[in-house]
Protein backbone atom coordinates (compact mmCIF):
# COMPACT_ATOMS: atom_id res chain seq x y z
CA UNK A 1 0.00 0.00 0.00
CA UNK A 2 1.58 3.27 -1.10
CA UNK A 3 1.19 6.30 1.15
CA UNK A 4 1.10 9.92 0.07
CA UNK A 5 2.98 12.68 1.83
CA UNK A 6 0.10 13.66 4.13
CA UNK A 7 -0.57 10.08 5.22
CA UNK A 8 3.11 9.46 5.85
CA UNK A 9 3.40 12.62 7.92
CA UNK A 10 0.33 11.64 9.96
CA UNK A 11 1.64 8.13 10.62
CA UNK A 12 5.05 9.50 11.52
CA UNK A 13 3.45 11.73 14.14
CA UNK A 14 1.37 8.83 15.43
CA UNK A 15 4.37 6.54 15.84
CA UNK A 16 6.42 9.27 17.47
CA UNK A 17 3.69 10.18 19.96
CA UNK A 18 3.12 6.63 21.16
CA UNK A 19 6.72 5.47 21.07
CA UNK A 20 7.67 8.30 23.42
CA UNK A 21 5.04 7.37 26.01
CA UNK A 22 4.51 4.39 28.28
CA UNK A 23 0.94 3.93 27.03
CA UNK A 24 0.45 0.88 24.75
CA UNK A 25 -0.53 1.60 21.18
CA UNK A 26 -4.35 1.71 21.08
CA UNK A 27 -5.90 -1.33 19.50
CA UNK A 28 -7.97 0.65 17.01
CA UNK A 29 -4.78 2.00 15.41
CA UNK A 30 -3.29 -1.42 14.70
CA UNK A 31 -5.12 -2.13 11.40
CA UNK A 32 -3.93 1.25 10.10
CA UNK A 33 -0.34 0.64 11.09
CA UNK A 34 -0.19 -2.89 9.75
CA UNK A 35 -0.86 -1.64 6.23
CA UNK A 36 2.84 -0.86 6.27
CA UNK A 37 3.81 -4.42 7.15
CA UNK A 38 3.49 -7.35 4.73
CA UNK A 39 1.38 -10.17 6.14
CA UNK A 40 4.34 -12.54 6.00
CA UNK A 41 6.72 -10.07 7.63
CA UNK A 42 7.83 -10.32 11.24
CA UNK A 43 10.00 -7.22 11.19
CA UNK A 44 9.55 -4.11 9.09
CA UNK A 45 11.20 -0.73 8.93
CA UNK A 46 8.33 1.72 8.74
CA UNK A 47 10.04 4.51 6.86
CA UNK A 48 13.11 6.63 7.33
CA UNK A 49 11.34 9.72 8.61
CA UNK A 50 12.92 10.99 11.88
CA UNK A 51 10.97 9.72 14.88
CA UNK A 52 9.80 6.53 13.19
CA UNK A 53 10.82 3.32 14.88
CA UNK A 54 11.26 -0.38 14.25
CA UNK A 55 8.12 -2.25 15.36
CA UNK A 56 7.84 -6.00 15.78
CA UNK A 57 4.39 -6.95 14.52
CA UNK A 58 3.16 -10.48 13.90
CA UNK A 59 -0.21 -11.15 12.30
CA UNK A 60 -2.55 -14.11 12.20
CA UNK A 61 -4.19 -14.61 8.79
CA UNK A 62 -7.87 -13.62 8.61
CA UNK A 63 -9.01 -17.20 8.06
CA UNK A 64 -7.44 -18.16 11.40
CA UNK A 65 -8.63 -15.05 13.27
CA UNK A 66 -12.20 -15.80 12.22
CA UNK A 67 -11.96 -19.15 14.01
CA UNK A 68 -10.48 -17.79 17.25
CA UNK A 69 -12.64 -19.32 20.01
CA UNK A 70 -13.49 -16.64 22.57
CA UNK A 71 -14.73 -18.63 25.54
CA UNK A 72 -15.37 -17.53 29.06
CA UNK A 73 -15.09 -21.06 30.39
CA UNK A 74 -17.04 -20.34 33.55
CA UNK A 75 -17.67 -17.47 35.91
CA UNK A 76 -18.37 -18.83 39.38
CA UNK A 77 -16.38 -15.92 40.72
CA UNK A 78 -17.69 -12.76 39.07
CA UNK A 79 -14.41 -10.92 39.64
CA UNK A 80 -12.18 -13.24 37.59
CA UNK A 81 -12.84 -15.12 34.39
CA UNK A 82 -10.82 -17.66 32.45
CA UNK A 83 -10.56 -16.97 28.72
CA UNK A 84 -9.29 -19.41 26.11
CA UNK A 85 -7.95 -18.10 22.82
CA UNK A 86 -4.95 -17.51 20.60
CA UNK A 87 -2.40 -14.74 20.31
CA UNK A 88 -3.52 -12.70 17.30
CA UNK A 89 -1.13 -9.73 17.44
CA UNK A 90 2.34 -9.49 18.92
CA UNK A 91 4.70 -6.54 19.18
CA UNK A 92 8.00 -6.24 21.01
CA UNK A 93 6.55 -5.47 24.43
CA UNK A 94 2.83 -6.25 24.24
CA UNK A 95 0.28 -8.33 22.38
CA UNK A 96 -3.41 -9.14 21.93
CA UNK A 97 -5.40 -12.32 22.52
CA UNK A 98 -8.42 -12.88 20.26
CA UNK A 99 -7.85 -9.31 19.01
CA UNK A 100 -9.49 -7.90 22.15
CA UNK A 101 -7.44 -8.77 25.25
CA UNK A 102 -4.23 -6.83 25.87
CA UNK A 103 -1.24 -8.43 27.62
CA UNK A 104 2.48 -7.86 28.10
CA UNK A 105 5.35 -10.35 28.58
CA UNK A 106 5.40 -9.87 32.38
CA UNK A 107 1.95 -11.47 32.55
CA UNK A 108 3.06 -14.72 30.88
CA UNK A 109 3.71 -17.57 33.31
CA UNK A 110 7.33 -18.65 33.47
CA UNK A 111 8.49 -16.00 30.99
CA UNK A 112 7.74 -18.43 28.15
CA UNK A 113 8.32 -16.93 24.67
CA UNK A 114 5.01 -16.19 22.95
CA UNK A 115 4.30 -16.42 19.22
CA UNK A 116 1.34 -15.43 17.09
CA UNK A 117 -1.04 -18.36 16.69
CA UNK A 118 -0.08 -19.81 20.06
CA UNK A 119 -2.90 -21.22 22.15
CA UNK A 120 -3.25 -19.54 25.55
CA UNK A 121 -5.49 -19.31 28.57
CA UNK A 122 -5.79 -15.92 30.23
CA UNK A 123 -7.12 -15.00 33.64
CA UNK A 124 -8.86 -11.65 33.33
CA UNK A 125 -10.64 -9.29 35.69
CA UNK A 126 -13.80 -7.64 34.38
CA UNK A 127 -14.57 -4.06 35.34
CA UNK A 128 -18.09 -4.04 36.80
CA UNK A 129 -18.91 -0.67 35.22
CA UNK A 130 -17.22 -0.70 31.81
CA UNK A 131 -16.95 -4.51 31.43
CA UNK A 132 -13.40 -3.97 30.17
CA UNK A 133 -11.11 -6.96 30.68
CA UNK A 134 -7.84 -6.51 32.56
CA UNK A 135 -5.37 -9.36 32.09
CA UNK A 136 -3.93 -10.88 35.27
CA UNK A 137 -2.02 -13.91 33.96
CA UNK A 138 -1.47 -15.72 30.66
CA UNK A 139 -0.67 -19.43 30.41
CA UNK A 140 0.69 -20.77 27.12
CA UNK A 141 -0.54 -24.10 25.83
CA UNK A 142 1.32 -26.59 23.66
CA UNK A 143 -1.12 -26.88 20.74
CA UNK A 144 -2.75 -24.15 18.64
CA UNK A 145 -6.48 -24.10 19.39
CA UNK A 146 -7.45 -23.77 15.74
CA UNK A 147 -5.73 -27.10 15.05
CA UNK A 148 -7.63 -29.09 17.68
CA UNK A 149 -10.64 -31.17 16.75
CA UNK A 150 -13.90 -30.40 18.62
CA UNK A 151 -13.98 -33.91 20.10
CA UNK A 152 -10.82 -33.10 21.99
CA UNK A 153 -12.57 -30.32 23.89
CA UNK A 154 -14.44 -32.82 26.07
CA UNK A 155 -11.85 -31.98 28.71
CA UNK A 156 -11.12 -28.30 29.12
CA UNK A 157 -8.60 -26.18 30.98
CA UNK A 158 -9.21 -23.00 32.91
CA UNK A 159 -7.41 -20.84 35.44
CA UNK A 160 -9.16 -20.49 38.79
CA UNK A 161 -8.44 -18.42 41.86
CA UNK A 162 -8.67 -20.03 45.30
CA UNK A 163 -11.35 -18.32 47.41
CA UNK A 164 -10.47 -20.25 50.57
CA UNK A 165 -9.20 -23.63 51.69
CA UNK A 166 -9.85 -26.01 54.56
CA UNK A 167 -7.77 -28.98 55.66
CA UNK A 168 -9.77 -31.24 53.34
CA UNK A 169 -11.15 -29.04 50.55
CA UNK A 170 -10.20 -26.22 48.20
CA UNK A 171 -12.90 -23.74 47.18
CA UNK A 172 -12.80 -21.83 43.90
CA UNK A 173 -16.19 -20.24 44.56
CA UNK A 174 -18.85 -20.34 47.27
CA UNK A 175 -20.45 -23.37 45.63
CA UNK A 176 -17.54 -25.09 43.89
CA UNK A 177 -14.84 -27.06 45.67
CA UNK A 178 -12.75 -30.18 45.29
CA UNK A 179 -10.85 -32.46 47.70
CA UNK A 180 -7.39 -31.37 48.77
CA UNK A 181 -5.82 -34.63 47.58
CA UNK A 182 -6.72 -33.73 43.99
CA UNK A 183 -4.13 -30.92 44.04
CA UNK A 184 -0.60 -31.89 43.06
CA UNK A 185 2.35 -30.01 44.50
CA UNK A 186 2.28 -30.85 48.19
CA UNK A 187 1.44 -27.46 49.67
CA UNK A 188 -1.51 -25.84 51.40
CA UNK A 189 -3.18 -23.36 49.04
CA UNK A 190 -4.20 -19.91 50.23
CA UNK A 191 -6.80 -17.37 49.15
CA UNK A 192 -5.69 -15.79 45.87
CA UNK A 193 -3.48 -18.65 44.64
CA UNK A 194 -3.94 -19.45 40.95
CA UNK A 195 -4.62 -23.01 39.82
CA UNK A 196 -4.80 -24.73 36.45
CA UNK A 197 -7.93 -26.88 36.44
CA UNK A 198 -8.80 -29.62 33.95
CA UNK A 199 -12.53 -30.26 33.90
CA UNK A 200 -15.40 -31.49 31.76
CA UNK A 201 -19.04 -30.51 31.44
CA UNK A 202 -21.77 -33.13 31.68
CA UNK A 203 -23.67 -32.96 28.36
CA UNK A 204 -26.91 -31.02 28.60
CA UNK A 205 -26.17 -29.68 32.09
CA UNK A 206 -24.04 -27.07 33.82
CA UNK A 207 -22.53 -29.70 36.12
CA UNK A 208 -18.75 -29.96 35.95
CA UNK A 209 -16.35 -32.74 36.81
CA UNK A 210 -12.86 -31.71 37.92
CA UNK A 211 -10.21 -34.18 36.74
CA UNK A 212 -6.84 -32.66 37.70
CA UNK A 213 -5.66 -29.56 39.53
CA UNK A 214 -2.15 -28.15 39.59
CA UNK A 215 -0.33 -24.94 40.36
CA UNK A 216 -0.52 -22.44 37.54
CA UNK A 217 3.17 -21.68 38.02
CA UNK A 218 5.89 -21.88 40.67
CA UNK A 219 9.42 -20.55 40.82
CA UNK A 220 12.48 -20.82 43.04
CA UNK A 221 13.86 -17.41 43.99
CA UNK A 222 17.22 -17.46 45.74
CA UNK A 223 18.83 -14.82 47.95
CA UNK A 224 16.00 -12.30 47.87
CA UNK A 225 15.42 -9.70 50.58
CA UNK A 226 12.51 -9.35 52.99
CA UNK A 227 11.46 -5.78 52.21
CA UNK A 228 8.39 -5.43 54.44
CA UNK A 229 7.03 -7.00 57.62
CA UNK A 230 3.64 -6.22 59.17
CA UNK A 231 2.64 -8.57 61.97
CA UNK A 232 2.15 -12.04 60.51
CA UNK A 233 2.44 -10.91 56.90
CA UNK A 234 5.17 -9.37 54.78
CA UNK A 235 6.69 -8.91 51.35
CA UNK A 236 9.89 -10.26 49.81
CA UNK A 237 11.71 -8.38 47.06
CA UNK A 238 8.74 -5.97 46.85
CA UNK A 239 6.74 -8.48 44.77
CA UNK A 240 6.31 -11.70 46.81
CA UNK A 241 3.64 -11.77 49.52
CA UNK A 242 3.93 -14.10 52.51
CA UNK A 243 1.85 -14.91 55.54
CA UNK A 244 2.92 -16.98 58.55
CA UNK A 245 -0.53 -18.60 58.39
CA UNK A 246 0.58 -20.48 55.26
CA UNK A 247 4.37 -20.62 55.03
CA UNK A 248 6.75 -23.56 55.31
CA UNK A 249 9.87 -22.47 57.21
CA UNK A 250 12.46 -23.84 59.65
CA UNK A 251 11.20 -24.33 63.20
CA UNK A 252 11.82 -21.24 65.30
CA UNK A 253 12.51 -18.92 62.39
CA UNK A 254 10.41 -15.78 61.95
CA UNK A 255 11.13 -13.65 58.87
CA UNK A 256 12.65 -10.29 59.76
CA UNK A 257 13.09 -7.08 57.82
CA UNK A 258 16.08 -7.20 55.45
CA UNK A 259 16.67 -10.93 55.96
CA UNK A 260 18.13 -12.63 52.88
CA UNK A 261 16.09 -15.74 52.10
CA UNK A 262 15.44 -18.44 49.52
CA UNK A 263 11.77 -18.85 48.67
CA UNK A 264 9.52 -21.00 46.55
CA UNK A 265 6.77 -18.76 45.18
CA UNK A 266 3.53 -19.45 43.32
CA UNK A 267 1.40 -17.24 41.09
CA UNK A 268 -1.16 -15.59 43.33
CA UNK A 269 -3.43 -12.55 43.35
CA UNK A 270 -2.50 -10.56 46.45
CA UNK A 271 -2.63 -6.85 47.22
CA UNK A 272 0.18 -5.19 45.22
CA UNK A 273 1.81 -8.61 44.66
CA UNK A 274 1.52 -11.27 41.96
CA UNK A 275 3.42 -13.99 43.86
CA UNK A 276 3.03 -15.73 47.22
CA UNK A 277 5.85 -17.48 49.07
CA UNK A 278 4.89 -21.03 50.07
CA UNK A 279 8.26 -21.83 51.66
CA UNK A 280 11.13 -19.74 53.00
CA UNK A 281 14.64 -20.63 54.18
CA UNK A 282 16.88 -17.95 55.72
CA UNK A 283 20.28 -17.43 54.10
CA UNK A 284 21.41 -14.42 56.11
CA UNK A 285 19.46 -12.79 58.93
CA UNK A 286 19.55 -9.09 59.71
CA UNK A 287 21.96 -8.33 62.60
CA UNK A 288 19.21 -6.83 64.78
CA UNK A 289 17.15 -10.03 64.56
CA UNK A 290 20.10 -12.43 64.80
CA UNK A 291 21.29 -10.78 68.00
Amino acid sequence: MALGGNEATHLSSLFTAFSSSAVPLPYHTIPLLTCLVPRSARWAQVGATPGWHMYHMQLVPAEIRSRCPMEITDSYNSKFKSVRGIVTYLCTDYGWINETIFFNPDMVCGNVPVNVGMSVIALVEEDETTHALKTIKVKTMSDPIYGIEPSEFDKRLCIKCVTYATRDSIYISKETFFPMQLLSGGFLPFKGDLLLVEYSLKPGTSNITIHTVSLLNSQNMDEVCVTSVDGRTGVVDDIIYFTLDSLQKPTGYTPGLYDIVNVVAVDSVQQHCSWRAVSMIPVEMCIDQAS
